[in-house]
């Protein structure tokens, strides 16, 4: 990876990096999915800067982005990356997400779709299901602190990383090696780690967290790929299909992976995400 760099957004110290400033293609933006960080690119980005100049950002409170006490929702962060993009780049981009930062981008190209040329989405999470009673959702948010404190201090452990990841995450465990790992553990020994995912677990507790995904799709005016691991236990496949079905106008590609394809099968992916740049840049 490239040196990281910073950028105060409101404030708050954001980390990115960008590789491929020689390069004449389209401008790419990567964003890492929940708990992750830029370095899940770590196969990918120099790579597609072989051809594009290539951005990666740390979304607020993860990675080495600030541990801010800030209302956290997809909406902030597709904020977040809309002024990443206004200030750093002013193009339209191809747009790259993987789970979380696939729904975050998601919502920025439908809210700021002068900023996206295309959107490469890698296994897309729903947010947070509609029609609970407002009454649930309180007693959520006052327990939450009370589990997830002590939780995040048994999950944080590099071995327990390592097992989860190798577990549910992967479908190969040679994939999780220990640089893999200490992308997930070093963020979370931060002061303030703790408290951050509580604020995250209490904000995905609430009606306006994130935008319905199928809203958002029915919207999309500009070509889109979702791209989906076979073996994914997170997010199954089968929503993947659902969504394909319901909304045609969206290419589709299985890849033998689990939840993180981009970094499990990095060479398979790359070869997507190359033959789809070309086929919409041509075209644009």
């Amino acid at each position: 990876m490239k040196p990281q760099r910073y950028w105060f957004w409101r404030g708050y110290r954001v980390r990115y990096c960008y590789q491929g400033g020689q390069t004449r293609g389209i401008p790419l933006l990567l964003l890492h999915g929940f708990g992750a960080a830029l370095e899940h690119w770590r196969y990918n980005l120099p790579v597609l800067a072989e051809h594009h100049p290539v951005y990666a950002l740390d979304l607020l409170g993860f990675g080495d982005s600030q541990k801010a006490q800030a209302h956290y929702g997809v909406r902030l962060w597709a904020a977040q990356v809309f002024e990443f993009w206004r200030t750093f780049i002013g193009q339209p981009v191809g747009l790259v997400g993987h789970s979380l930062g696939a729904l975050v981008a998601l919502t920025a190209a439908v809210a700021h779709p002068e900023m996206v040329r295309g959107l490469v989405l890698i296994s897309l999470p729903e947010g947070r299901p509609t029609g609970q009673p407002a009454w649930v959702g309180g007693i959520e948010r006052a327990l939450l602190p009370v589990v997830t404190l002590p939780l995040f201090y048994i999950l944080r452990q590099p071995g327990v990383i390592r097992w989860v990841c190798r577990s549910w995450v992967y479908q190969n465990p040679e994939a999780v090696n220990s640089e893999l790992v200490q992308m997930f553990a070093r963020p979370a020994q931060e002061s303030w780690a703790g408290l951050t995912l509580c604020r995250m677990a209490q904000a995905s507790s609430r009606p306006g967290y994130a935008p319905r995904v199928a809203t958002l799709l029915a919207a999309l005016s500009v070509p889109t790929l979702l791209v989906w691991g076979e073996q994914d236990r997170l997010v199954p496949v089968q929503q993947g299909r659902r969504w394909v079905q319901q909304f045609p106008q969206l290419r589709w590609a299985a890849v033998p992976a689990g939840h993180c394809p981009q970094d499990e099968v990095p060479v398979l992916v790359n070869e997507l995400l190359d033959e789809w740049l070309k086929q919409w840049g041509e075209a644009a």
